[in-house]
């Protein structure tokens, strides 16, 4: 259950990113967007990196 919600919370912050990069390129042109687009997955493979090699606790 818990890998299904993780699933569900990175497609929504994918679809989320993707409406802003979106919006960044309209404004700001491809750069920005790439840029962008580049911190929103470094900062997700970091998450998930973090969620994998947390120490599990029951409390």
């Amino acid at each position: 259950m818990k890998t299904i919600g993780l699933i569900l919370a990175i497609a929504v912050v994918i679809a989320c990113a993707w409406a802003i990069r979106y919006a960044i390129y309209h404004c700001f042109g491809l750069m920005a967007s790439v840029a962008y687009m580049t911190v929103v997955i470094i900062g997700l493979a970091w998450t998930i990196y973090e969620m994998k090699h947390a120490p599990m606790s029951d409390e």
